[in-house]
């Protein structure tokens, strides 16, 4: 009887183990890169970013474009009249905040991208991650308190199929945060 519980309950782990103890890297990778910056901000002092609907869907589309470019599904990055990092179908990220009610005099777009050849510790996801976190202290966008909103988007890319004609394919991950102040 004794027996017979112990194969049960190994049987049990067995089946629970896999889903308990997945890598970060199989969670949501939106989720991930939240709690990054959330923690990058948390050491400035200021106040935590407040997770905006607008902003996030401004950062998916950029992370979608970035991701179209990336695998050679677009022709490139169109050019704007703006001075503006990606152009988000709507003429720019800076366009489409303010068709959304923000003021632009201050937004940072931080973005983050890795692959097998980006250097560091981790997987894709985690480089990508890093990217943007990196950029948003570099900038000093993080710990600047004035910075009150924010939307964010990651993607992992599995490659299946994508590459160049004359490169194999490859996976890789995007990140992109869109902060916004009064």
């Amino acid at each position: 009887m004794k027996f017979t519980k112990c194969i049960v309950l190994s049987v049990i782990a067995g089946a629970i183990a896999p889903i308990v103890l997945a890598p970060a890297s199989a969670a949501d990778p939106t989720s991930h890169l939240k709690s990054e910056i959330d923690a990058a901000r948390s050491e400035s002092g200021c106040q935590a970013l407040q997770l905006d609907p607008v902003l996030t869907n401004v950062a998916q589309r950029v992370a979608r474009e970035m991701n179209d470019y990336v695998s050679y599904n677009s022709r490139g990055l169109p050019i704007t009249n703006e001075a503006d990092l990606l152009p988000t179908g709507s003429g720019g990220v800076l366009r489409a905040m303010r068709e959304a009610g923000y003021n632009t005099s201050k937004a940072k777009l931080l973005v983050g991208y890795g692959d097998h050849r980006t250097g560091g510790a981790g997987d894709n996801e985690a480089k990508a991650i890093k990217g943007a976190v990196l950029e948003g202290r570099g900038f000093e966008a993080l710990p600047d308190c004035t910075y009150t909103k924010y939307g964010l988007s990651a993607l992992n890319d599995d490659a299946k199929g994508q590459g160049w004609p004359s490169t194999a394919p490859r996976t890789y991950a995007v990140a992109s945060v869109l902060l916004a102040g009064a």
